[in-house]
């Protein structure tokens, strides 16, 4: 067991830093942002980019901390597909949602969800071992041998079924 008490690695706090910075300093899936020079954190209003109903900014809209999900509750397993920049609001609700990352999903995943799914379809599946590149150009082949029901060239972009 290390400082953080768990099963993190020792340079979790630059892993974190480095998943929320690739993320742009917001949530991957509703937008909210939370940039790392906001005072205190977490109290960064809704912008332009958020998804859900934040209310108005001009008032302080929704306040959200950003954090960092393991999608396989694996805290020592960072590889870019089990982390996700998540507010603290989307992050406890995709935790309720997916309680084992290679359960049977029948409908398509998710856009903002489809690069963590397919890297985690290439690593447990193929046993590759892929970058979120290597993921995103080979996107609709890792979905589809993870998920042969789904006919991906058919969901339109934006959407999930």
């Amino acid at each position: 067991m290390n400082r953080h008490g768990g099963a993190y690695p020792d340079n979790w706090p630059e892993i974190a830093r480095a998943t929320k910075a690739e993320a742009g300093w917001s949530c991957v899936r509703c937008g909210h942002p939370d940039p790392p020079d906001s005072k205190p954190r977490g109290k960064y209003p809704c912008g332009r980019a958020c998804t859900h109903d934040g209310g108005d900014p001009s008032i302080g809209g929704k306040q959200r901390v950003l954090t960092v999900h393991h999608f396989d509750g694996d805290k020592a397993q960072c590889r870019f597909w089990n982390l996700a920049a998540l507010c603290q609001v989307c992050h406890l609700q995709v935790q309720a949602k997916i309680r084992n990352v290679d359960q049977h999903y029948m409908h398509a995943h998710t856009e903002w969800f489809r690069p963590y799914v397919a890297g985690y379809y290439a690593w447990t599946i193929l046993a590759e071992d892929l970058s979120r590149e290597e993921v995103e150009s080979r996107m609709l082949e890792l979905l589809e041998i993870g998920q042969p029901h789904v006919d991906y060239r058919s969901v339109p972009r934006g959407t999930s079924a």
